[in-house]
C-alpha cells in the first residue's frame, strides 16, 4: 500500500491547521490524504458562499449556526446536525445565518486548492492560489 506523500494521517487537531480566508468571512482549516480533503469551515454572520461548482464530490455537516444552502435549484435552511451531499459538477452556494455557522466539508477526490497543512507553513503554491480565488 502506497504511503501518502506530504499528507496528513492519523489524528487531526483543527486548531493546529493553517487557517485561510477563502472569501470575506469564510475561514477554512483543511487537511488531506491522497484521496480525500477534510475541511473545518467557519462562516461569519451573513457570510456568502457564492454559487460555484467543482469536480469533487462533497459531503458536509453543519456543526453550529444556520446556513441557507442551495444545491442545484433547491434551497434549504440547514441547522446544527443537518448534512448534505453534492455530486461533482453540481452548482451550489449558501449564506450563513445571523449567528454565523460552523461546518465540516469532506471532498473526494482530494482538492489540490485546499493544500493548507499545518499552521507552521502554508504549502499552497502560486498556481493553486490563483485557482483558489475562483473556487470555494
Amino acid at each position: 500500500m502506497a504511503q501518502p506523500r506530504d499528507r496528513h494521517s492519523g489524528f487531526i487537531d483543527p486548531d493546529q491547521l493553517a487557517a485561510r480566508e477563502r472569501r470575506p468571512g469564510i475561514t477554512v482549516r483543511a487537511a488531506r490524504t491522497e484521496q480525500l480533503t477534510l475541511s473545518h469551515v467557519t462562516l461569519q454572520p451573513n457570510a456568502v458562499v457564492p454559487r460555484h461548482q467543482h469536480p469533487e464530490e462533497q459531503a458536509s455537516i453543519v456543526l453550529s449556526g444556520t446556513l441557507a444552502m442551495t444545491i442545484g435549484p433547491e434551497m434549504r435552511l440547514m441547522m446544527a446536525g443537518d448534512s448534505y451531499l453534492i455530486p461533482g459538477g453540481v452548482e451550489h452556494g449558501g449564506r450563513a445565518g445571523p449567528e454565523g455557522a460552523s461546518l465540516v466539508d469532506v471532498f473526494t477526490p482530494a482538492r489540490a486548492d485546499y493544500e493548507y497543512g499545518a499552521s507552521s507553513g502554508d504549502r499552497l503554491g502560486s498556481q493553486a492560489a490563483a485557482a483558489d480565488s475562483d473556487r470555494t
